[in-house]
């Protein structure tokens, strides 16, 4: 069964790579976070999957992602903060009054996160930002397309009344308690000492390949570390992105120097319980090689292009010449 769903999912995955994009850049919207934007859109992939074989209706693909994104993300939100009032109860007759100026959306996401209700953030970003109908979002929110025009016409009246200077701070990074282990796992790729470098996972860890699989265990870990499968020259480091301390593995190529690989890892008792390898998510890799100036490798362009190729058998270091 496992091996049915592995096909199954990597036929999946290959089937909507055309929205991957768009649904990657609305989960960014939604979350204002790269790493939250990345396991939003994993949650969203993840429960579309799942839920397919239970759809008995005809669907456009993209809407359904959308659809499972947005109330992923509103549900989340309800369990941060108090319920909401319903967007039923709002007046649809207001949006006949409303001017047709256009918001600089994209400019003000970060305040319209920050400020408005759940669903008028997403109506917002649906209709303003990714050009979907009124039908189409009341159909995701299971409402009637006047309660999306008034939901829409209420964010537009308040985000015209938000002045720059009321933006909130932005997150401010925490410190990094955990330091020292990111050293020793750091110092562990520098020396290629793969015994201490497999020590610092707990027995159970999970090191999670986005897009392509899971490898669990510490033996399973050890069996799928292979140093010939690495660049022939690289160099591993850390730094603070968005707010995590990201390890990063930049290849050595002759004159330059190019993105390869990019970790967060969790800890517990001073051992890595998870390891989420984002060397297959293409926004992320391109996200994080922006931030650092450097190009992807093109050895990592050529995996995360075609993300499906690999879901089957997920080594650590699989190299595509195999």
């Amino acid at each position: 069964m496992g091996r049915e769903a592995k096909k199954l999912y990597a036929s999946f995955i290959q089937s909507i790579d055309e929205y991957r994009p768009a649904l990657w850049r609305y989960c960014l919207h939604l979350t204002s976070n790269v790493w939250d934007a990345e396991d939003l859109m994993q949650e969203t992939l993840m429960k579309a999957f799942a839920s397919l074989g239970q759809i008995r209706y005809s669907f456009m693909p993209k809407s359904y992602l959308f659809r499972i994104a947005s109330n992923l993300w509103i549900d989340q939100r309800r369990k941060m903060q108090p319920i909401e009032t319903s967007p039923l109860q709002e007046n649809s007759e207001s949006m006949a009054a409303q001017q047709d100026n256009s918001l600089h959306v994209l400019e003000e996401i970060e305040i319209l996160v920050s400020t408005l209700p759940s669903r008028q953030i997403v109506v917002v970003l649906l209709m303003e930002v990714f050009d979907f109908t009124g039908r189409e979002v009341a159909e995701m929110l299971q409402t009637t397309e006047g309660a999306v025009h008034a939901l829409l016409a209420r964010a537009r009246g308040s985000l015209k009344s938000i002045h720059q200077g009321n933006q909130p701070d932005k997150r401010r990074i925490s410190a990094a308690k955990d330091q020292p282990l990111i050293a020793s796992y750091v110092q562990a790729f520098h020396h290629k000492d793969m015994e201490r470098l497999v020590d610092l996972y707990a027995e159970h860890a999970e090191i999670h390949l986005l897009n392509t699989g899971i490898v669990r265990g510490k033996d399973s870990i050890k069996s799928t570390m292979n140093w010939a499968s690495f660049p022939e020259s690289f160099h591993t480091d850390w730094r603070w992105i968005w707010g995590k301390p990201v390890i990063v593995h930049i290849a050595d190529r002759r004159n330059s120097q190019t993105l390869w690989r990019a970790q967060i890892l969790e800890y517990e008792e001073e051992k890595v319980v998870m390891d989420k390898n984002y060397f297959f998510c293409k926004e992320v890799m391109l996200a994080i090689a922006d931030q650092l100036q450097l190009p992807v490798d093109p050895d990592t362009q050529s995996h995360y292009e075609q993300p499906w190729k690999y879901s089957s058998s997920c080594p650590i270091g699989q190299s595509t010449n195999e």
